[in-house]
């Protein structure tokens, strides 16, 4: 995770094709990620958020919203609710994984220092151990709970489409979600990068459909994209960035 002449970050869209819904994966600016003291800097709704097991994550909600429900504007409030076992945060760049433990939402000075560290495109994954403070209080069995929640290193400025989210929208319900194909097996993921000048480069498919007229079609519609506006760093200069598409869901 050493400094580089140019950034590159990585934002995962998860789009379903029968146009239902997208799943926005948690982004951080570098700059706010070097000042974060405690988990929730790093993503504020990280408790209303995390990947828990879903019998879990219905009890912490119902928890919160029958008993603390006027105190929780501020997620740190779930401090209320659970004992902390530990937290850990991983940092993933380039293949490269470091990581550090801490015994509560305060970060140690060791996971500081990973976050300092950490360059744009780097995959930031917060890891809580954790008991409910409820359980212990009516007897109730106890168990550790594991949660966790992935954050993207970005540029200070990320790239975007010249004529906003309308045209994401128009452009991928033309181009992909009307992608009707019987032997596709899996959902195809597509990586590609925004140049400086807004241009999309190094397009490629990352997981195939196993069907050629997929790839082919979402290939396509990706290379041929309209311009973006390029991403740009804290000192105004444009630089790249990275992006990756899965197509899943139903056809």
């Amino acid at each position: 995770m050493s400094a580089r002449s140019i950034y590159t970050a990585t934002l995962f869209l998860f789009i379903l094709v029968n146009g239902a819904s997208q799943n926005v994966r948690f982004v951080i600016k570098k700059e706010k990620l070097s000042a974060a003291k405690f988990i929730t800097d790093i993503a504020p709704g990280l408790w209303d958020n995390m990947i828990l097991p879903e019998k879990d994550r219905s009890e912490l909600d119902y928890l919160k919203k029958a008993t603390y429900a006027e105190t929780f504007i501020y997620s740190s409030n779930y401090n209320t609710l659970v004992n902390y076992i530990s937290v850990e945060i991983v940092a993933i760049c380039s293949s490269k994984k470091v990581n550090a433990f801490a015994l509560n939402d305060k970060l140690t000075e060791a996971q500081r220092n990973i976050l300092s560290k950490a360059d744009v495109g780097t995959d930031i994954i917060i890891k809580v151990k954790f008991k409910h403070k409820g359980r212990a209080r009516y007897m109730a069995n106890n168990e550790i709970i594991e949660g966790y929640l992935p954050v993207n290193v970005v540029p200070y400025t990320e790239a975007e489409f010249l004529n906003g989210t309308k045209q994401v929208e128009d452009y991928l319900s033309e181009k992909i979600f009307k992608i009707k194909d019987p032997n596709r097996k899996q959902p195809p993921i597509i990586k590609f990068t925004i140049s400086e000048e807004g241009k999309v480069i190094n397009a490629k498919i990352t997981q195939t459909s196993n069907s050629p007229k997929t790839d082919k079609i979402l290939l396509e519609a990706t290379t041929n994209m309209p311009k973006w506006k390029p991403a740009k760093n804290s000192k105004g200069v444009t630089v790249k960035q990275e992006f990756c598409i899965q197509l899943g869901g139903g056809c």
